[in-house]
């Protein structure tokens, strides 16, 4: 399930690039209704974990799910759907870094998790690698 995750999210922005002519708000919808139900038979085996959830760790949970899943699936989509004199590899580079700002500053600054020297390097390596793909990519689409 791991290896197939993965895959589908190397393909993620061919394959939402092919749906270009539909809304990137029914795209982001339907994506994400395909997930629930996926995922909707492993609900009663963690149901009393989710009984033990306080307000303020829902309210995290939806946060999360809104800004870094649903608006950032949808600004993605839409990106992809404009893109026609840049490089195509600038929004699917831009996208790589939702893990550094959903993990590590979301985290940070309202979980209270501590950032190790080793992710902040890294994150910092990536930052890097993305500006000088994004920057030097001669790649253009048309």
């Amino acid at each position: 399930m791991i290896v197939f995750a993965g895959i589908l999210w190397g393909f993620d922005g061919l394959l939402r690039r092919a749906l270009g002519g539909i809304p990137s708000t029914i795209i982001v919808t339907i994506e994400h209704s395909l997930r629930v139900l996926i995922l909707l038979p492993l609900l009663p085996r963690f149901i009393k974990e989710y009984k033990k959830l306080t307000k303020k760790d829902w309210l995290l949970i939806f946060a999360i799910a809104l800004f870094s899943g649903a608006l950032g699936s949808i600004f993605y989509t839409a990106a992809l759907a404009k893109v026609n004199n840049i490089s195509y590899s600038v929004v699917v580079l831009l996208q790589q870094i939702q893990p550094i700002f959903t993990v590590a500053l979301i985290g940070f600054f309202i979980l209270g998790e501590r950032l190790t020297g080793v992710q902040i390097l890294a994150a910092f390596i990536l930052i890097l690698d993305i500006l000088t793909l994004s920057l030097f990519s001669n790649e253009k689409t048309t």
